[in-house]
């Protein structure tokens, strides 16, 4: 499975197949509520960036194929899953037949209407429409009538650098302005629904709209986006879903109607439900990737998976986090002496100049013995690593080594005279190589990658 853990199909039937991400039962849940749906709701699925709220959506879409379309192949590696899901639907009282359709915001965003692109996904995605031929002349002419009552705003700037503007009107067959009134609203409406009975899929009585990357928008589409669905999907047949970072979406609601509105009470009032993705699994998804398969690789592991958890990273910095370290592991897998460097300290610095290149930088100025300690005592696993490495007394609550004795000889003492050791614990340790290997590891991908 690739590190990025892109929304593939392969990794998608992946992290179903063994709960990799331990989102499952959330998955299930969610297509109940679904399924059970008796009017048209507009509901938003809440998280951070790079929580995974793509990944959940395709995987979300994933099911609802199997589950609804006779046609559509359940790969035999979530079959079961699949299985036990309709069973659970089978004690819903009113069951919906769904069709899924996604709509990346963000790759319309410098379209004029969002009204227009998100129309022409829904015809795109309709197994009875995808073939332009099967458009009739019906369909052509509502689509015309909505386009011409919208207005095109055209805007260029002289060689002084002055900007002018222009609105027009056009009628989308003749390209010619229109002269008679702009349609009334009621009409657009009208004219709009009977649209929709062209486009609604045989055999599914809700048209389930994803609507996914709201929050990267520009603040005008995203808003006009949101008022156009308010507007015009007043519909039972349809029930859109929002994966979106609600706390950057209300700023986007300030930046449109200015910092005097309440972005969260505005957004409140256009969802009916909101829902809040939880965490992924984080020890379950590491230990499933095997970071690091190498002679002394458990430990490497076991730091990845630890200092993980300490910086609650997210699904999408984790998986950077742990591509970096591959990267680098490719770079010097010829050997797995000075383990100390390779195995322990290095996955450790350099999650902690991802979260916080100050801290970083204090601890490899040889400044920092106090923050590198404390990162390392917020967890049990950590102090057992150290503790078992340096063959001391154990301990899952303090380092019963020297601590002092191993910062300053790696980050103090900057005096090269060869192998020079230490003893640390009951460990004799080639103190001036583990410090040579170690800050060659952390500049190697300097030149190349943005850590934060």
């Amino acid at each position: 499975m690739n590190t990025e853990l892109k929304p593939t199909q392969e990794n998608i039937i992946k992290t179903m197949k063994d709960n990799i991400l331990g989102r499952n039962r959330i998955i299930r849940n969610f297509i109940k509520i679904l399924y059970s749906m008796t009017e048209q709701n507009i509901i938003s699925i809440n998280g951070n960036w790079g929580a995974g709220k793509t990944f959940f959506v395709k995987q979300v879409i994933e099911t609802i194929k199997c589950l609804s379309f006779e046609e559509h192949i359940i790969d035999e590696e979530i079959k079961n899953f699949i299985d036990n899901t309709e069973k659970e639907l089978n004690n819903i009282e009113f069951k919906n037949q769904l069709y899924p359709i996604y709509f990346n915001a963000w790759e319309y965003d410098s379209n004029e209407d969002p009204l227009l692109t998100l129309i022409y996904s829904i015809i795109e995605q309709n197994p009875n429409l995808s073939d332009n031929a099967k458009t009739n002349e019906s369909m052509k002419e509502k689509i015309y009538r909505i386009i011409s009552s919208f207005k095109i705003g055209l805007s260029f700037s002289d060689n002084n650098g002055k900007s002018y503007g222009l609105e027009l009107q056009c009628d989308p067959k003749t390209n010619k302005p229109i002269t008679k009134d702009i349609i009334s609203i009621e009409e657009l409406k009208t004219t709009f629904k009977e649209l929709l009975e062209d486009i609604k899929v045989e055999k599914a009585n809700k048209l389930v709209i994803f609507i996914d990357e709201l929050d990267r928008c520009t603040p005008t589409f995203a808003i006009k986006l949101l008022e156009r669905i308010k507007h015009f999907f007043d519909d039972d047949r349809f029930i859109f879903v929002f994966s979106t970072n609600l706390s950057e979406l209300q700023y986007t609601v300030k930046k449109f109607y200015g910092e005097g509105i309440d972005g969260y009470s505005y957004l409140d009032k256009f969802f009916d439900l909101q829902f809040t993705l939880p965490n992924i699994d984080i020890e379950n998804y590491i230990d499933s990737l095997k970071v690091i398969s190498m002679s002394g690789g458990h430990y490497i592991n076991m730091c990845v998976k630890e200092i993980v958890l300490i910086y609650n990273f997210s699904l999408r910095k984790c998986n950077r986090f742990i591509k970096l370290i591959s990267l680098t592991y490719n770079y010097i897998r010829s050997s797995t002496e000075y383990g100390l460097a390779k195995l322990i300290l290095f996955p450790i610095l350099l999650a902690t100049k991802i979260d916080n290149i100050n801290t970083y930088n204090k601890i490899i100025s040889g400044n920092g013995e106090n923050e590198l300690k404390e990162i390392i005592l917020k967890s049990k696993n950590l102090i057992k690593i150290f503790n078992t490495y340096f063959r001391s007394e154990k301990s899952d609550d303090t380092l019963t080594f020297n601590f002092s004795d191993l910062y300053n000889c790696i980050f103090i003492n900057k005096e090269e005279k060869g192998w020079e050791e230490i003893k640390i614990g009951e460990l004799s340790i080639e103190y001036t190589q583990n410090r040579k290997i170690l800050f060659e590891m952390l500049s190697f991908l300097n030149d190349f990658v943005i850590y934060k």
